[in-house]
């Protein structure tokens, strides 16, 4: 079976102004976020102050889950909503969204001509979950616990990357429960 597993320690942290962000996966390989030339993006954000205003990113549909903490997100003249941990928002780049609330988040930025959608899953201790896999990449970014794939492990932090299509996946969780963030990309 061809996968890939990204370890956590492979991921490049920067800073802005209001905390620090990590990308995990950018697709296509080679592609810049600060050139805005890529299909597809994910990260993972630490919000260290109380308000911040996000960056427009004019062109990129984003959605957001939070993994810590809760956040109060306003999109002008268009939402608003409060998210606990593991709630979602999507929205649009250029939209002006201002946030309150110290959190860390989970986010997908996708390019107009590619769709995203993101779902958390929780595996309970000494389980097997299978998940049905229908999307052109499929990517699972664990969040807590580990997990037992094709003799691999896999941790917190880490990314399992299926650009192949298959129709499913076997999850196993080692000693206790482990929370999955499923990317699906067409």
């Amino acid at each position: 079976m061809n996968f890939e597993v990204i370890k956590a320690s492979e991921n490049k942290t920067t800073n802005w102004s209001g905390g620090t962000t990590t990308e995990i996966y950018i697709s296509p390989e080679g592609s810049d976020f600060q050139k805005r030339n890529f299909d597809f993006r994910l990260s993972i954000a630490t919000v260290d102050v109380e308000e911040s205003t996000f960056t427009r990113l004019p062109g990129v549909k984003r959605t957001l889950l939070v993994l810590n903490g809760e956040l109060h997100l306003k999109h002008e003249c268009q939402h608003e909503v409060f998210l606990k941990k593991y709630e979602q928002d999507s929205f649009l780049g250029d939209w002006n969204t201002k946030s309150k609330g110290k959190v860390t988040d989970f986010n997908l930025m996708c390019n107009e001509k590619t769709i995203g959608k993101i779902t958390p899953i929780h595996i309970d201790k000494n389980q097997c979950k299978t998940i049905q896999l229908y999307s052109k990449n499929e990517l699972f970014y664990l969040t807590e616990g580990e997990l037992l794939f094709e003799n691999t492990i896999i941790g917190a932090g880490d990314l399992l990357v299926m650009p192949s299509k298959i129709e499913r996946i076997d999850f196993f969780t080692k000693s206790k429960t482990a929370s999955v963030i499923h990317v699906e990309i067409n």
